[in-house]
Parts: structure tokens; sequence; C-alpha cells
């Protein structure tokens, strides 16, 4: 007989259920040690998926604050066109006086807390 776990034609049946036992044994140890790779695997791309979930939503707030801030910067770009376009030169001293004075404020600022 050659089906089953019946004796095999020039082989001790013994021996080859020891043999299949330990082969056996082997699987099973394979088996465990591949099932825990799987599960590590597993909990690895679920943390990736959590982490790529997070940074799309960050990266949609992001955008969103950047489209309000170019819907600010136009409207100001806006309002600063039609101050030069209506007040020509004066706006335009008016505003390089503002700009330096400004830089000049933030620079003795900075120089005083230095010091």
């Amino acid at each position: 007989n050659f089906r089953g776990n019946g004796p095999k034609a020039g082989g001790s049946s013994a021996a080859d259920s020891a043999a299949a036992d330990a082969i056996e044994k082997q699987n099973d140890a394979l088996i465990g040690t591949l099932q825990n790779k799987v599960d590590a695997l597993k909990s690895i791309t679920i943390s990736i998926n959590n982490e790529v979930n997070e940074q799309n939503k960050e990266l949609d707030q992001m955008q969103t604050g950047m489209g309000t801030a170019g819907g600010l910067f136009d409207r100001t770009l806006k309002g600063v066109n039609t101050m030069f376009g209506s007040h020509g030169n004066q706006s335009i001293l008016l505003m390089a006086g503002i700009v330096v004075t400004a830089f000049l404020l933030i620079w003795l600022l900075v120089r005083t807390r230095v010091a």
C-alpha cells in the first residue's frame, strides 16, 4: 500500500512515521515563524496607512490655509493698486516712507534687545 499511513514496500513504517513527525514539527515551527512575520508586516502596513492618512489631513489643512492667504494677498494687492492708481507718486513716497520707518524700528528693537 502506498496510500495513507500503511507500510511501504522496502521501508520501515516506524522510521517513516518518525521522519514524517519530524517534518511535521518543522513545518509547524516554520508556520509559526511565518505567521509572526505576517503579523509584524500587517502591523507595519497599518501604521504606514495611519501615518499617510494623518499627513493627507495636514496637507489638506495647509492647502486651505494657503488658499486663504492667497485670497488675502490678492485683496491687499488690489487695494495697493487702487491706492497707487488714484494718488500717483504721493502714494509711492508714502509707502516707501512707511517701509523704511518700519525697518528702522525693527532694527532698533533688535539692536537694543541684543545689547
